[in-house]
C-alpha cells in the first residue's frame, strides 16, 4: 500500500470525480506528502518512486492547480522541481526492470513539462531506447514476464508517446517500435472474459482498462499462438 500511495498514481482516480471536494483532498494529500519529506529519504525518495510521483503530479497538475491558493502553487511546483532534479541524479540506481523505466518515464515528463529541463528529457530519451531494446523481447513481452506489468509498461509507453506528439516531438524508432511488439503480446495473455492470466505475481486487471490501453496503442497485431522468446503459449 505504501507504494501505491507515495506514487500518487491514484490522483487520476480523484480527478475523474470531477468536483471540489476531491481536488481539495487531492491537494491536502500532496501538501502532507510535502511536509513530511522536505529531504531525500530511501524509500519516498526512491527513483522508481520519484518517477511515478513525478509523472502523477505533472500530468494531474491542472487538476491540483485550479483555484488553488498561491503558496500551494508554490510549494507544488518547488517540490517538483526538487525531485526532477535529484531524479537526474539517482535515475541510474532505480530496482531493475518496469521500476527502471518507470523512474525514466518521470525523468522524461519533468524535462518536458518543466523550465530548462531540456538535459533532462534528452538523458531521459536516451535511457529509455537503451532500456527497451534490453527489456522488451522480439516477440514483444516484457523481461519480467508478467502479464500484468505488461499492460502497465504499455501504459507508460502509449501515454509518453502521446505526451511527445502533443508538444511536436517524433517519438523515437525504439519507443514505436516496443509499443507495435508489446499490444499483440498483451492480446495474447488476456481470457474470453477479456482480464488477464496469472503469470508471475499478476492480476486479472480490468477488461476496461485493457481496451483502452489497446487502442490506444494503435498497434494491429493479432495475438500470438507462440511467443518463444518470453516462453509463452496459448
Amino acid at each position: 500500500w505504501q507504494d501505491e500511495f507515495e506514487s500518487f498514481s491514484w490522483l487520476r482516480d480523484l480527478r475523474a470525480s470531477a468536483n471540489a471536494p476531491a481536488r481539495g483532498r487531492a491537494r491536502e494529500l500532496v501538501e502532507s506528502w510535502l511536509a513530511r519529506h522536505r529531504d531525500p529519504a530511501p524509500h519516498a525518495w526512491r527513483p522508481d518512486r520519484m518517477g511515478q510521483r513525478l509523472t502523477a503530479w505533472l500530468t494531474q497538475a491542472e487538476f491540483l492547480l485550479k483555484d488553488a491558493e498561491a503558496g500551494f502553487a508554490k510549494n507544488f511546483m518547488s517540490g517538483i522541481a526538487r525531485q526532477a532534479r535529484h531524479l537526474a541524479n539517482t535515475v541510474g540506481r532505480a530496482p531493475d526492470g518496469a521500476r527502471k523505466l518507470a523512474a525514466i518515464r518521470g525523468l522524461i515528463d519533468s524535462g518536458l513539462c518543466l523550465p530548462q529541463g531540456e538535459k533532462r528529457a534528452e538523458l531521459g530519451l536516451r535511457l529509455l531506447d537503451a532500456e527497451l531494446g534490453r527489456q522488451v523481447l522480439n516477440d514483444g513481452g516484457h523481461i519480467e514476464r508478467c502479464p500484468s506489468i505488461q499492460l502497465r509498461v504499455l501504459r507508460d509507453l502509449v501515454e509518453l508517446r502521446q505526451t511527445l506528439l502533443a508538444l511536436h516531438r517524433a517519438p523515437s524508432a525504439a519507443l514505436l517500435g516496443a509499443i507495435d511488439r508489446m499490444a499483440p503480446l498483451l492480446r495474447t495473455f488476456r481470457h474470453g472474459d477479456g482480464r488477464l492470466a496469472l503469470f508471475h505475481g499478476g492480476i486479472e486487471e480490468e477488461s476496461w482498462l485493457i481496451d483502452l490501453v489497446l487502442t490506444q496503442s494503435e498497434a494491429k497485431g493479432r495475438p500470438l499462438a507462440a511467443a518463444s522468446h518470453s516462453g509463452f503459449q496459448r
